[in-house]
Parts: C-alpha cells; sequence; structure tokens
C-alpha cells in the first residue's frame, strides 16, 4: 500500500500543514546530496525533541532530508505552532494544496518504538520503480515502511539533509539539533558515508551568526543551535 495522509488535531488555530505567511524569512543551512543518477538511497540519523517548542509563528523543519535523482519524497521533523511532527512531503504535489502524505504527532509512541535516544534513523531508497520511506523500529530490530510514491522524472536531481526555518523576527532560541551518519547508495558500491564526493555545503546568508553552525564530519554530521 502506498502512503496515506494519518489524521491529526491541530491545537492553538496553528496549522501543520503551511508555513505562517508572516514567517517571511527563510534560511537552510547543511549537507547538498550532489546529483548523481548512481545514488538510489539515502540514510541519516536524526534528532528529535518532544519537550522543545517553535511557537510566535515560526516553523522549523530539522533535520529534513530528501534523497537526489528526482527523489520527491522528503522525511521532515516539523516543529510548529507549539507542537512536534514527524511527516513525508510529497514534493510531485507541490503548488496543489495538502502536500504532505504522512504527518504524525510525535507522542510517546513514537518516541518508544523509533526514537527511545532522543534520535530516529531513517532510509529513502529506490525500489522497484518507487521511492520509500523506512524508520528503524528499535522494538522489533527491523525496517518500518512508512509510505511511497511511483519514480518519476518530477522533482530536483540534487537531495539534501538539512536545518530549516521559517521565521518572523526575533530568532528563535534552540537546543541542539544534530544530523549524523548521512550515508547515500551507490550503485555497484553499496552504502557510503556522503564525503566531499557525494556532498558540499547547502545554505542560505543569515543563519550564522547567530545560530552556530558544525560540521562534526563534513558532510556526514552537522549540528545547529542558539
Amino acid at each position: 500500500m502506498k502512503c496515506q495522509n494519518t489524521s491529526w488535531s491541530v491545537p492553538d488555530n496553528s496549522n501543520p500543514l503551511i508555513v505562517n505567511p508572516l514567517a517571511t524569512n527563510h534560511i537552510y543551512w547543511g549537507t547538498l546530496i550532489q546529483d548523481a543518477n548512481s545514488i538510489t538511497g539515502v540514510q541519516a540519523t536524526q534528532t528529535i525533541l518532544p519537550t522543545y517548542q517553535v511557537t510566535n509563528g515560526n516553523t522549523l523543519y530539522a533535520p529534513t532530508i530528501c534523497g537526489p535523482n528526482y527523489c520527491p519524497l522528503e522525511v521532515v521533523t516539523d516543529y510548529n505552532g507549539g507542537q512536534l511532527y514527524w511527516g513525508i512531503w510529497d514534493h510531485t504535489k507541490d503548488g496543489k494544496g495538502n502536500a504532505w502524505a504522512v504527518l504524525d504527532t510525535v507522542n510517546s509512541a513514537f518516541m518508544s518504538t523509533y526514537a527511545p535516544g532522543g534520535t530516529y534513523t531513517c532510509e529513502i531508497l529506490w525500489q522497484n520503480g518507487d521511492w520509500n520511506v523506512y524508520l528503524f523500529d528499535w522494538n522489533t530490530g527491523a525496517w518500518s515502511y512508512q509510505g511511497g510514491v511511483p519514480y518519476s522524472l518530477s522533482y530536483s536531481q540534487r537531495g539534501w539533509d538539512m536545518w530549516e526555518a521559517y521565521y518572523s523576527t526575533p530568532y528563535p532560541t534552540q537546543p541542539v539539533i544534530e544530523s549524523s551518519n548521512l550515508d547515500v547508495y551507490v550503485a555497484g558500491l553499496g552504502w557510503e558515508t556522503c564525503n566531499s564526493v557525494f556532498g558540499g555545503s547547502f545554505t542560505t546568508g543569515g543563519v550564522s551568526p547567530p545560530y552556530t553552525t558544525t560540521w562534526l564530519t563534513q558532510y556526514s554530521s552537522w549540528e545547529v543551535y542558539y
């Protein structure tokens, strides 16, 4: 079965489907994954902070990861309206309304299943003509399918693993958010660490300062905080 929208409640008139139009500042920083046709998968371990809240009309997608080679699926940690969500954004639906293929409220069940240590590990893989998303399930010790869409030449050839913020002033403060162990699946080679052969820097101005951005291992692990 392909991914379907999940149901959720939206508290305090916030809307996890959209970025607040008043949050006119858009900044991001992280890894650009090269547009190589040989890359058919990405995997990373991502920080998730259930007690951290982003409010005042700001939105934080961090970390957020999308594969290259026309992969339309982006796996997003979404801090929005004082709530925390995990989702899959389907770029084939950009400009067509709700593009969330999956949007789940992060609760204790999600954390105990996928992120018992405060991080989750995700994979985006091209398999049999589809791009599919998996989370590692720590209860079963196996990968858990979350959704997928057919392959098409409809989105970007490049991918990313990054910290992304939409905000109004002032800058929202933030604890450390980290992405680590970014690997790419390369035809004929298998899983490879994302290094300068496969990755590069991906950023806008206005990130650092005030945010501290650090390569822990260039370009496979990074952290951002303020």
